[in-house]
């Protein structure tokens, strides 16, 4: 992860103050701006950065590592979204690319990447802020994406020709309700599993939407379940399908793709063989 945020800004110029002027405490705000390389002559991208009060020029790359951590926020500028970097303890966002001003961002949940949202650099200095989706993805860095943890009968072997039941429980829809950094209002949120899927190992798929989480039961009252036509070793998997949706004082939901939580496991399946005699 750090290897892929160490590659995703090795094009950017960030400003490197000279080390007595980087002591841990001290106020950093860094925004993108474009200058000239004095060796090219070229225009490159590079930082401007506020330290206790003073802006500092950008620098250039290879000028050595900034001795505070910087993080990535959300702020504005002229009324418009844009990210800027400050002082701060590290965060969730990760960089995976850059298309001039604009930056890639995913945030890591603990549970994997989400996000995938292109969003411009702060080209003067930002006002900060708090939008609503960074409480949302506060709220969904903090929940537990469960994985699967099927009961399968029977256990460990099945019997070709006849069936076998899986029985499994996604976990209740998640809410939360924030209040709005906007004003006046709130903010809902939402995590839930949307589907299971079962994939038996044998090309055949089985896919549980929510409305049908009824079927699932301990045996012998499931109706979720399988048969294999040949005796084999197979590999079962389950997965969670999840969705986070998030809204403003009962506006339209906006989804975030969430990924999904496996459990796998191989299955063995054998046969009966009868012998008549006489």
């Amino acid at each position: 992860m750090l290897l892929a945020f160490a590659l995703a800004l090795a094009g950017s110029a960030l400003y490197s103050p000279p080390a007595a002027s980087a002591q841990a405490g001290e106020a950093y705000v860094c925004w993108y701006v474009q200058v000239v390389d004095p060796n090219s002559g070229l225009m490159v991208p590079g930082m401007r950065c506020r330290i206790d009060g003073s802006i500092h020029e950008p620098g250039f790359p290879g000028e050595g590592p900034i001795e505070v951590p910087l993080v990535y926020d959300l702020g504005t500028v002229d009324g418009v979204e844009c990210y800027y970097r400050r002082s701060g303890a590290p965060s969730g966002w990760v960089v995976f690319g850059r298309n001039g001003t604009l930056l890639n961002f995913w945030w890591d949940t603990g549970n994997g990447l989400i996000g995938d949202a292109w969003i411009d650099q702060c080209t003067k200095e930002p006002t900060p802020g708090q939008p609503p989706v960074t409480l949302v993805y506060g709220v969904i860095e903090d929940y537990d994406f469960v994985e699967p943890e099927p009961a399968v009968v029977p256990d460990g072997i099945g019997l070709a020709g006849a069936r076998s039941y899986v029985f499994v429980e996604p976990p209740e829809p998640f809410t939360d309700r924030l209040n709005s950094p906007l004003g006046a209002g709130f903010i809902d949120v939402e995590i839930r599993v949307v589907a299971v899927q079962i994939d038996w190992g044998d090309d055949a798929i089985s896919t549980i939407p929510e409305s049908q989480f009824g079927l699932f039961a301990p045996h012998p009252d499931g109706d979720v379940s399988h048969p294999w036509e040949t005796k084999g070793n197979f590999d079962m998997g389950v997965d969670y399908e999840w969705l986070a949706r998030w809204r403003i004082d009962s506006g339209p939901w906006q989804n975030i793709t969430i990924p999904d939580t496996e459990w796998d496991a191989p299955y063995r399946v054998d046969e009966v063989v009868g012998r008549r005699n006489g």
